[in-house]
C-alpha cells in the first residue's frame, strides 16, 4: 500500500485446526510503504509433503478471521521452493519455483 502497515499480533498459520500452533507476528512490526515483510520458520512448521494451507489471519478470543491464505498438494518433498503471486498483490500461483525472491518483488510470472 501507500501507507505503512502494523501488523503486530497477527498470525501466520497451516491448515486449520491442525498442524502446529499459530505463529504470531511480533509487537512492534509495523510494513513501510511498499515494503515487504518476511517471517522465518523453524523447519517442519509448514509440511513439504502432502496438502498444507498458509494462512495470514487475526485470532481474537478465538474466533479467527483468514485475510489471506494459499493451499496446496506436493507430492514429494520439497526445499527452497516457493509458491508466490504473480508480481505483488496479484493471484497466487498454482506451481512451485526455485525463483526465491526473499524481501524482495515477486515473479511477474507463474514457472
Amino acid at each position: 500500500t501507500d501507507l505503512a502497515v502494523d501488523i503486530s499480533g497477527l498470525y501466520i498459520d497451516d491448515v486449520a485446526n491442525g498442524g502446529g500452533a499459530p505463529k504470531v507476528i511480533p509487537a512492534g512490526t509495523t510494513i513501510a510503504a511498499k515494503g515487504r515483510y518476511v517471517m522465518t520458520f523453524a523447519s517442519g512448521f509448514l509440511n513439504n509433503t502432502g496438502t498444507e494451507s498458509v494462512r495470514y489471519l487475526k485470532i481474537v478470543g478465538g474466533v479467527e478471521t483468514v485475510y489471506d491464505s494459499h493451499s496446496y498438494n506436493l507430492g514429494s518433498t520439497q526445499y527452497n521452493k516457493v509458491f508466490h503471486r504473480i508480481g505483488d498483490g496479484g493471484a497466487w500461483c498454482n506451481t512451485i519455483s526455485s525463483n526465491v525472491t526473499k524481501g524482495t518483488a515477486n515473479p511477474a510470472t507463474c514457472p
